[in-house]
């Protein structure tokens, strides 16, 4: 579900208040209960939600300057910033989850050398299970908004969350078994637990970092873009429409309209700027590039539909565009491929696959392109 870029604001910052007083009241009560308890793991784990809690002041902190309007320093906007406490986040996560596989090593060493088993405190045990409730209701608020609304802090947040009911859950179960078998499982379970952490990490990094490096674009929103700009009149076809993202509202689309050469310059200029227009409307800001195709030149019209057969025969081919045809002594048939990424194909085996299937007395002058 698409939001404004406020009311995205205003979904972000709830967020990050809301596990912030979570945070703060978990590892508080953690705290005191892990030290007049003797609870070394308990102490820990209240350590872990206080770290998380400071995470937050940093989420809420980006959150509000990813509020900030467009100025001279960052003429696109501040958005990104949604991104980058994202990635914060999925850093401390990775933290956490090494500081889970140290612990867990150096606990199953020490076990080897002098065998014991945790205390068991009822007390403790009620405190972690309040914790695993809490974290889970967490885990679902946080996951369930960032889904809906598309919100990669919060999505950030939640794997944070369902990594400390992991967590928190191994503690508790360690605490029960080792008190009925007196079987010491703390040091093996916490290096179990620090690596499904570690992934959930790499996950949240990978979420937040692909937004930053130039990800590709929803192919639907796409289409639909093509679709939109296909539907006004005088348009013949529509090709390289890319999309450059500033955030998850701020969106920048350039592409190249084919219009009969035939029309005037004020006429394709008309166009482009009703074209432009409407999407702005939808907050997207376009720069349309005029391509004159000529429809009334018969040969060129069927040597298209040759050289377009011939291509679709490709299993890498997608689209062919800007064909034209420059007459001389040789003729000259020049066009734009567009192809998968990974083709092998070149600029000369393609040219040899249309002598072979057309015609061999033109000279194909070919571009390609990749998506």
């Amino acid at each position: 579900m698409e939001i404004s870029k406020a009311e995205r604001g205003k979904k972000n910052v709830a967020g990050v208040v809301f596990a912030f007083i979570i945070n703060v009241i978990l590892g508080a009560g953690k705290f005191v209960v892990g030290l007049t308890s003797g609870f070394l793991s308990l102490t820990a784990d209240a350590v872990n939600n206080l770290s998380d809690a400071g995470n937050n002041v940093v989420s809420f902190i980006s959150a509000k300057i990813a509020e900030k309007p467009a100025d001279k320093e960052h003429p696109f906007g501040h958005e990104r910033m949604e991104y980058v406490a994202g990635t914060i986040v999925g850093i401390v996560v990775i933290m956490l989850a090494f500081e889970l596989l140290v612990d867990g090593i150096e606990k199953i060493i020490e076990n080897f050398s002098a065998t014991y088993v945790p205390e068991f405190n009822v007390i403790a045990v009620a405190v972690l299970g309040v914790s695993i409730i809490a974290k889970t209701v967490m885990f679902v608020v946080l996951r369930t908004s960032g889904k809906k609304y598309d919100l990669s802090l919060h999505r950030a947040m939640s794997t944070d969350s369902i990594s400390d009911v992991i967590g928190t859950t191994a503690i508790l179960a360690c605490l029960i078994i080792g008190y009925f078998t007196k079987i010491n499982l703390d040091g093996y379970v916490g290096v179990v637990v620090g690596v499904i952490i570690f992934i959930g990490g790499i996950k949240v990094l990978k979420d937040t970092l692909n937004p930053l490096l130039g990800v590709a674009p929803n192919a639907d929103e796409m289409e639909e873009i093509r679709q939109t700009v296909l539907a006004f009149d005088g348009v013949l076809g529509v090709h390289d429409l890319i999309m450059h993202q500033y955030g998850p509202n701020k969106r920048f689309v350039t592409v190249h309209v084919e219009i009969d050469a035939r029309m005037t310059a004020m006429e394709s200029h008309e166009l482009a700027d009703g074209i432009e227009r409407l999407f702005l409307e939808k907050d997207v800001e376009m720069l349309v590039h005029m391509d004159p195709i000529v429809t009334d030149d018969e040969f060129a019209n069927v040597k298209k539909i040759e050289v377009t057969n011939s291509l679709k025969t490709l299993p890498d081919f997608i689209d062919m565009h800007d064909f034209r045809v420059v007459y001389g002594k040789r003729n000259r048939i020049l066009f734009d491929v567009v192809l998968h990424f990974g083709s092998r194909q070149t600029t000369e085996t393609l040219a040899k696959k249309l002598a072979a299937d057309v015609s061999d007395e033109y000279d194909y002058c070919i571009s390609i392109d990749y998506r």
